[in-house]
């Protein structure tokens, strides 16, 4: 089976994998129009890097393989519009083919939880990211507006996912 690949979230130095929700953005928000790769590691066909710092959640990267929308070359040739646009002033680069945005600090405006995963860095060769018990910490943060409003979780070698504040748990 292959195995998936999750975006990243950078939460004071550490890489944590976005487990929940699958996706904050899409790239047809910025105007990509992206060529799926499923059955592939990577079924939406775009991965993302975000960044809290301070108390606010940013975009940091975003990275694609793009196709063409309809009518781009007619828009090319005539000047009606550039493809791929700018995102938030940043011009896209050629990385392996594919098309990345970088540095974008990006300010999302996201209101949910995010639950964040690290895996023991000293199993790299037997990570199955679609196994829970990959994970030697689970977190989960909560945000309003794209602000950080509290956390829970920081359950270093627990296995179980924290449930957030408000909901009851089993006794």
């Amino acid at each position: 089976m292959t195995k998936i690949i999750h975006d990243v979230v950078i939460f004071e130095g550490t890489s944590y994998d976005l487990l929940s929700p699958a996706r904050l953005v899409r790239p047809k928000d910025f105007g990509l129009f992206i060529i799926p790769q499923r059955p592939t590691h990577n079924p939406a066909g775009f991965l993302c890097t975000y960044e809290i710092s301070g108390d606010s959640l940013f975009l940091e990267s975003l990275s694609c393989l793009l196709m063409r929308p309809d009518g781009w070359f007619k828009k090319m040739m005539y000047g009606f519009k550039k493809y791929p646009p700018a995102i938030n002033g940043v011009e896209p680069v050629s990385e392996n083919g594919d098309v990345a945005y970088v540095a974008l600090s990006f300010l999302l405006k996201y209101t949910g939880e995010l639950v964040l995963g690290v895996t023991d860095s000293t199993r790299v060769d037997e990570i199955d990211k679609d196994d829970p018990r990959t994970y030697v910490e689970i977190l989960t943060l909560f945000f309003r507006e794209g602000k950080l409003c509290g956390e829970i979780g920081r359950n270093r070698g627990k296995l179980e996912l924290p449930r957030p504040p408000s909901l009851p748990t089993k006794s």
